[in-house]
């Protein structure tokens, strides 16, 4: 029988609730807004399979950079690539599945901007996977859809975190040819929870429902990320870590789950997906310089299917080939340590009480607990859109580092 004693074992991807015969396991979120696995000890059988399955009880894959080609992409299509975090890739990948007359799982917001996993079967609604959402999405049955959709022989794109790839595969228990994996370079997944409080607080601010939000909306460029709300009233609203309050927790690791402190998937070679995508920062010196200043994406390759799609994309994409330490560098924005390819986010000590708070505090009680601005940070907000106005945020950026 299933027991979460420590929840650093734990990355809630949903394989041992979907694979269970008897549906005696339910999802149950904590009191920091996280989802773990609840058995229902009447109903057990005690058959064993939900331990047997779980990706964080295997082994670690043994890593091997030479099974991995890397790449750095960015998308022909200006506009669907303003629209994206980096460089466009996943839509094009995604797009080759669904003209095949494919389906594609990943994260999108729903009607009440909570982040859960759907399939998508037509090009125009692509737009919806588009764009980062920092939040642990709600799998909810989407591994039994993705089940179902294979059986039928349909191809079929699944994109998610490594656990949630790993946990797709460990509840398949065979392999499919006609299934493509695509996971992501993580930071970490942060708190539903603290989402929804964000979201609550926001919306009183404005005093109108939320109409769209963008976690990395490109406002000031590629190299400096916006958080972007958009209100029923017409009202809008665009900070950067320097101080929204969302993305500077994210950054700062207070609010990720317990197990992304120690990822059990942090390994270069991924043999349960096919292709990793991370951001590629700094990538000024590629050609052609306007386009991959616009979004650059770092791809990784682990499969001969992968292989496949990516030849038969080509004339959709800029490409150039480029090695693991190039690759690291870059997705760590200049600095290798901070490249989150092989590095979980350091768990801070404030980590755990942060959470406590966001669970029985006000909002405004835990953003100045918590969240202070600098006198830095509040030069940083201020000066930013004057900068990118006057077209010089970039060089700025690069005389002050």
């Amino acid at each position: 029988m299933l027991e979460i004693n420590n929840k650093e074992n734990c990355s809630g991807c949903t394989a041992c609730y979907n694979i269970c015969p008897k549906k005696c396991i339910e999802m149950r979120q904590d009191e920091e807004g996280f989802l773990y696995p609840e058995v229902d000890k009447e109903k057990c059988v005690n058959c064993g399979l939900c331990e047997k399955i779980c990706p964080l009880k295997q082994k670690k894959v043994e890593d091997d950079e030479k099974k991995v080609e890397f790449y750095v992409m960015t998308n022909k299509n200006n506009k669907i690539k303003k629209e994206s975090t980096s460089g466009g890739i996943f839509s094009v990948f995604a797009k080759k599945i669904i003209e095949e007359k494919g389906i594609v799982f990943g994260a999108v917001f729903n009607d009440d901007f909570v982040v859960v996993h759907k399939g998508i079967e037509t090009i125009e609604e692509l737009q919806k996977f588009r764009g980062s959402k920092y939040v642990q999405s709600k799998l909810g049955d989407v591994f039994i859809q993705v089940k179902e959709e294979l059986d039928k022989q349909r191809k079929v794109l699944f994109s998610g975190t490594p656990c949630q790839v790993a946990g797709l595969k460990a509840f398949l228990r065979k392999d499919y040819e006609n299934l493509y994996c695509i996971d992501l370079i993580c930071h970490g997944v942060p708190s539903p929870l603290y989402f929804e409080k964000y979201k609550e607080y926001k919306r009183k601010i404005k005093k109108a429902k939320i109409t769209k939000m963008s976690f990395r909306e490109k406002t000031y460029g590629y190299d400096s990320s916006t958080m972007s709300i958009y209100f029923e009233n017409g009202k809008e609203y665009h900070k950067g870590h320097e101080s929204d309050e969302m993305i500077k927790a994210f950054m700062r690791g207070l609010c990720s789950r317990q197990s992304c402190y120690k990822c059990h998937f942090k390994t270069i070679y991924r043999p349960y997906s096919d292709i990793t995508l991370g951001d590629f920062w700094k990538p000024e010196n590629l050609e052609p310089k306007e386009d991959f200043n616009i979004g650059a994406t770092l791809v990784m390759i682990h499969t001969d299917k992968a292989k496949n799609i990516l030849n038969s994309v080509k004339n959709e994409i800029y490409i150039k080939e480029i090695d693991l330490e190039k690759a690291i560098w870059h997705n760590g924005n200049g600095n290798k340590e901070a490249s989150m390819l092989l590095n979980s986010a350091e768990k801070p000590q404030q980590r755990n009480t942060f959470l406590i708070d966001v669970a029985n505090l006000d909002f405004t009680v835990v953003k100045k607990r918590y969240l202070r601005q600098s006198l830095k940070e509040k030069a940083k907000e201020q000066l930013k859109p004057i900068l990118y106005k006057a077209g010089i945020l970039t060089k700025v950026k690069k005389i002050i580092k």
